[in-house]
């Protein structure tokens, strides 16, 4: 697939979605982020044995897109803020932190308990490259 045919399907995603207030990025720019994140991490963690890396894929996979999700949550948070209106009825209203914001804050726990498992796979073999790869980690992890 060309860039104008992946410009196309992801302009007309959006037009699909534009009512929404759940996602900033579409489906086609979420999975190609997805992919570039998963890329970065496995890079990181290329020099592992095969056992150590059979039990990192998932987690890969895992703050891969938690790192894209977030991001695409933090976009629609700063679009539509933090807290939302409620009414229950009979006169009850007021004002709640929004269902996007919980999410996020919940997702943000679990991608740190994943990302430091990652980082302790990393530095537990105190070689060089051990240190270099958690280097590597933490850059990626600021990057985001």
């Amino acid at each position: 697939m060309n860039k104008k045919e992946l410009e196309a399907i992801i302009e007309k995603e959006r037009l699909l979605d534009s009512k929404q207030k759940r996602n900033f990025y579409t489906p086609t720019e979420k999975s190609l982020m997805i992919k570039k994140s998963e890329k970065e991490l496995r890079n990181i963690f290329k020099d592992l044995d095969k056992d150590t890396k059979k039990t990192v894929d998932k987690l890969i996979e895992s703050v891969a897109f938690m790192t894209v999700e977030l991001k695409n949550l933090e976009k629609v948070i700063a679009l539509h803020g933090q807290v939302e209106e409620y009414n229950n009825g009979g006169g009850q209203k007021g004002l709640k932190i929004s269902a996007i914001a919980d999410a996020y804050n919940k997702m943000k726990k679990t991608y740190l308990a994943d990302v430091k498992i990652l980082t302790d796979i990393i530095t537990a073999d105190k070689e060089p490259q051990g240190l270099n790869a958690s280097e590597t980690l933490n850059k990626f992890i600021l990057s985001k």
